[in-house]
């Protein structure tokens, strides 16, 4: 299976363009509006602690958009469904897609919080032996790298599920046979586009920011200054999950279509 990064590039922007009329309907139901909602009843200083109830809120934004990001890839895909129709089978989707994300996770969040552990217990103690210290740092150094490895193979997940049958564990196991032999491709489409994208949230969500305490002062939740600064950051995000959605989705397409066709449908 062949990947060419630049087709997919090309392809992406094709049909961010011709199809902005089912993309954005979604995009702002399901990346923006909770985004604004989530920056406007926020903390908005780096000093204050979130409370439970804003933790819930973020959780539910971010379920919220990885049902927009399936619905994207099902549309990006071919499935030329209503849009009612396409967030509702992205819904279904979602507890693979999610299970598969945690079946990753969990064993290396314990292993690399025990790892850690390990680390804190040793400088409390005075630094311990060097050959430990040695060894600490080299399971810290190769469970990161293990982690950046699986998310880099994990990446496809997301159109896999939107057009694919099946529970966690085979969405894991058909990312891992797609992306095998590609890890280094994906890396560098991956940084260019976290880059390229993170750039330009900073940049925006900064120059709205200081405009925004020059007008109308410090933002607080619930002002119209909070509103307009999560206007401006949730609508860099929802252009960038889309862009990069649909971008993963072409990737998928290409690895797909070396094998039969790209399936039609998982619910």
């Amino acid at each position: 299976m062949r990947l060419s990064i630049s087709k997919a590039w090309e392809e992406t922007a094709a049909f961010v363009s011709s199809e902005t009329r089912l993309l954005v309907p979604i995009a702002l139901a399901l990346l923006f509006l909770p985004g604004v909602v989530a920056g406007l009843v926020g903390p908005v200083r780096s000093n204050e602690t979130p409370t439970t109830s804003f933790l819930l809120l973020l959780f539910a934004e971010l379920l919220i958009g990885v049902i927009g990001q399936i619905a994207i890839a099902r549309l990006t895909l071919g499935h030329r469904e209503p849009v009612g129709e396409a967030i509702r089978d992205a819904a279904l989707r979602l507890p693979a897609l999610v299970g598969s994300v945690f079946l990753i996770a969990l064993p290396l969040s314990f292993a690399i919080l025990f790892v850690g552990g390990v680390a804190v217990a040793m400088a409390k103690s005075g630094g311990g032996q060097p050959f430990m210290a040695i060894l600490v740092t080299l399971g810290l150094t190769v469970l990161i790298v293990a982690a950046l490895i699986l998310g880099l193979r994990c990446l496809l997940n997301t159109a896999i599920a939107a057009v694919e049958p099946g529970g966690p564990v085979r969405l894991l196991k058909r990312g891992f046979a797609l992306t095998r032999g590609h890890v280094l491709k994906l890396l560098g489409a991956a940084l260019l586009l976290a880059i390229g994208g993170g750039v330009a949230i900073v940049a925006l969500t900064s120059i709205m920011g200081l405009g925004v305490r020059l007008a109308l002062g410090d933002p607080e939740p619930w002002t119209v200054a909070a509103l307009l600064v999560a206007v401006v950051g949730a609508a860099a995000q929802a252009v960038f999950s889309v862009l990069f959605t649909v971008f993963f989705a072409r990737v998928y397409a290409q690895l797909a279509a070396g094998e039969a066709s790209v399936p039609r449908s998982a619910t």
